[in-house]
């Protein structure tokens, strides 16, 4: 396969969240349609959708990804997954480039903080439970809701990981991770929070 032995730039991109209007799949599909509109004909693009899709906007998420599925042609592979487990998880972490994390709304990135644990770039919006665990002024960051902007954010991270600039990132996401998402972080706030409350 042409994609996977470096004939052509491939960025390997990944939605994984239980699939929603509010979780942004529908944003990340028109984001991806718009990526392939302005990339160069010879980049490659493999895009896995995991966690499930809501019944509920179920048709309306097959007519999409056929569409973007009929517009990236060779050019494009996407893989539909559903639930997965905590290992299955660790291997999409790992097999992929690019975390997209684009919910327009988000009491905690969970996902986005799984994503961080791996070093993989996060293209996302900056709903308050995403922004809340990048590092401050992350540089591929969104409005909610916009696909527009979504589009071009996750085109500029593929410029940038071609060019090579996105390893000291990396490095930072994954520090960021092990310094602020460790469970003795959770219970020395949750500690201080309770001494504070009882004084």
């Amino acid at each position: 396969n042409e994609l996977e032995v470096g004939r052509f730039p491939l960025f390997k991109v990944l939605f994984l969240s239980h699939g929603t209007v509010a979780k942004g799949l529908l944003d990340a599909i028109e984001a991806l349609e718009g990526v392939l509109t302005h990339a160069k004909e010879d980049w490659r693009f493999r895009f896995t959708i995991a966690g499930g899709v809501s019944p509920v906007f179920l048709s309306e998420f097959e007519e999409k990804l056929s569409h973007l599925r009929a517009k990236g042609g060779s050019r494009l592979h996407v893989e539909v997954l559903g639930y997965l487990g905590e290992s299955e998880k660790s291997e999409v972490y790992t097999s992929h480039d690019i975390f997209l994390s684009p919910s327009r709304w988000e009491s905690f990135g969970l996902t986005t903080v799984e994503a961080m644990a791996h070093g993989m770039i996060v293209v996302g919006s900056s709903s308050d439970g995403i922004k809340g665990v990048l590092p401050p002024d992350y540089p591929y960051l969104t409005p909610p809701g916009h696909s527009t902007a979504l589009s071009a954010s996750l085109l500029r991270a593929c410029k940038d990981i071609r060019d090579g600039k996105v390893s000291i990132l990396s490095g930072v996401l994954r520090d960021r991770f092990l310094d602020r998402f460790q469970l003795s972080f959770f219970e020395k706030n949750l500690r201080g929070a309770i001494l504070r409350t009882c004084q």
